[in-house]
């Protein structure tokens, strides 16, 4: 490698708040000590939002590596859970991403995403300056993952849904989901209690339903990158849905208070967003009970078309 041995160390971190500045003070110390101290910067804020989203979103224990590259430093981050990346959408590059993964592409040389047995790598290589101004494509081994749907479920259909509302307010959703989870976090070795606000209880909402529909994100996803005007989807979702809804629009319009009252780092969504996030689950729950009442899946005459322009 061009005189340099490569060297490699590892770290092993719960997924608690103290795996962030822990991991970070890692990577920093072996970066310096290489004789790396103009990438120290960049590499800590990388590591700190990759070691964010694998907290927050794998929540399974972290393998942190950090490689002494010819040229620079490599950071992998490696969790136990094979979602929590979303792919890009045509078009629009890495806005597709959340916050933390766009500084990824911003800061680093090459970055990606790859499969291991029991989860992903998700990992990062600064090779000196750059301009920030441009984001790096991710490289992914990666794609994604084919979410397991059981047969019997019930089909919602959703016709001509505008992909603009649609795309929009599951970024809003995920970013809401992403602040919560990490004020949620339990505190690390040392540190307070993080305040209630009844915090936990909201992730906790948030999270379930996120989880509970995330078929139709992926299809979405999927679909809106060649309708960039309206979409239409089909996916089965389990009848947990119906009990969760209620609770679920609740947190999200308390999360919208708080944002709106600035007691959080995300912004409040705008009112035609809202309004589409309640037709959407709504609309979502009336198919549910329509097919459970009549014992079949929802067919051609119980879709929902949305009444949103593009």
């Amino acid at each position: 490698m061009n005189g340099v041995e490569e060297q490699v160390h590892v770290v092993e971190l719960e997924p608690n708040h103290a795996a962030v500045p822990v991991g970070r003070e890692f990577v920093t110390a072996w970066v310096e000590r290489w004789g790396l101290d103009q990438l120290s910067g960049d590499a800590s804020l990388l590591t700190s939002e990759m070691l964010s989203n694998a907290v927050i979103h794998a929540r399974t224990p972290i393998e942190l590596r950090v490689h002494q590259l010819a040229d620079g430093v490599r950071i992998e981050v490696r969790d136990g859970a094979e979602y929590g990346i979303v792919p890009s959408r045509k078009g629009e590059g890495t806005q597709a991403w959340g916050l933390g993964l766009r500084v990824v592409a911003k800061l680093a040389s090459r970055w990606g995403i790859d499969p291991v047995p029991d989860g992903k790598t998700v990992w990062a290589e600064i090779c000196g300056a750059r301009s920030s101004e441009v984001m790096v494509e991710p490289e992914l081994g990666l794609g994604p993952t084919p979410l397991p749907v059981p047969g019997d479920w019930p089909e919602i259909r959703l016709v001509n849904v505008p992909t603009r509302l649609f795309l929009a307010w599951e970024d809003h959703t995920r970013d809401l989901v992403r602040e919560f989870a990490l004020v949620a976090l339990p505190p690390g070795p040392g540190q307070r209690p993080a305040p209630d606000y009844r915090i936990a209880e909201v992730v906790g909402t948030l999270d379930r339903f996120w989880e509970l529909v995330r078929p139709i994100w992926a299809q979405a996803r999927a679909v809106g990158e060649n309708l960039p005007g309206r979409i239409s989807l089909a996916v089965r979702l389990p009848e947990q849905v119906v009990t969760e809804a209620p609770r679920f629009l609740e947190a999200l319009d308390a999360a919208n208070d708080l944002a709106r009252r600035g007691l959080l780092l995300s912004d409040p969504a705008p009112g035609e967003l809202m309004a589409f996030g309640h037709w959407f689950v709504h609309a979502v729950v009336r198919q549910i009970e329509r097919a459970a009442g009549r014992g079949v899946a929802v067919g051609e005459d119980a879709e929902e078309r949305c009444p949103f322009p593009a």
